[in-house]
């Protein structure tokens, strides 16, 4: 009892400082999906920066399209490949998944890709992101997927 008292002790002192050392990147982003039809995105998302080559991603957004609503939430990661916060362009890959609901199909999503943010010093983040998506419940199904947007450093 006195090990796991002094475990949850130590990670009370231990997270709360590292998170405020974790750099934090919300973000907004607008874009589509095309599989067939097209539904226009609105998201968000709140991002970790673990190490600089590496981020954890929890996202979620609003689609519209088909005159149908669309609703999504999950969480990934982004993989910088030039961790380097003097060069302007960062590309990096994506991948992320969760659930979506929708009227005529409810389950899960995968996302993945590539993107570029363009670290312009300043508290603004422009990005764009191009890839596939791939939904799965009531059959799988597969998509084109665009975004872009703005995240903030913090």
């Amino acid at each position: 009892m006195r090990k796991l008292l002094f475990v949850l002790l130590a990670l009370s002192l231990i997270l709360p400082a590292s998170a405020t050392a974790m750099k934090i990147h919300p973000g907004v982003g607008l874009g589509f999906s095309a599989d067939g039809g097209t539904v226009f995105l609105v998201g968000g998302s709140m991002g970790f920066e673990v190490h600089p080559m590496f981020r954890m991603v929890f996202e979620g957004g609003y689609g519209r399209g088909g005159n149908a609503n669309h609703f999504w939430a999950g969480g990934g990661t982004d993989i910088f490949f030039l961790p380097n916060k003097k060069l302007i362009a960062q590309p990096y890959a994506y991948g992320s998944g969760g659930y979506r609901h929708s009227p005529n199909q409810n389950g899960g999503y995968v996302r993945f890709g590539g993107g570029v943010e363009f670290n312009l010093k300043a508290p603004v983040i422009p990005y764009a992101e191009i890839g596939g998506i791939i939904y799965f419940g009531g059959g799988t199904q597969g998509a084109f997927n665009l975004m872009g947007g703005i995240r903030f450093n913090m």
